[in-house]
């Protein structure tokens, strides 16, 4: 298996672990843009700095599939949705998707900061 699949799975494998289920197939639209960000993320997650970072991108994109597909480990299925692809691919999928997977977290983070705001001013 390639190395740059073999990071993203190994940090897949630390951040998450779910019960044995069957894969999920055909992989939807949105399933695939969280699996395209989980990638990222266990590749940032691969990296000790950029550690923490990176595992709180892949648990909450993993999440979103979990709520999106309830009964699924969603773990299982990105090990077996990644290794269909080669570094290359993964790699160029990876840059695409980053200002995309980016931009989310960042919405989110601002969303958690005014809610955050708004509830500390009306208390």
């Amino acid at each position: 298996m390639s190395s740059l699949i073999s990071s993203l799975l190994l940090a897949a494998s630390l951040s998450v672990s779910s019960p044995a289920i069957a894969v999920q197939d055909p992989v939807s639209q949105a399933d695939q843009k969280d699996l395209e960000c989980i990638a990222l993320f266990a590749l940032m997650a691969s990296d000790p700095a950029e550690q923490v970072s990176g595992s709180v991108g892949m648990v909450y994109y993993i999440g979103r599939l979990e709520g999106r597909n309830p009964g699924t480990d969603q773990v299982r299925r990105f090990y077996t949705w990644a290794s269909t692809y080669t570094d290359a691919e993964i790699g160029a999928m990876i840059e695409r998707s980053a200002p995309r997977c980016g931009q989310e977290m960042q919405a989110l983070g601002n969303t958690m900061i005014s809610v955050g705001r708004e509830m500390s001013q009306g208390s």
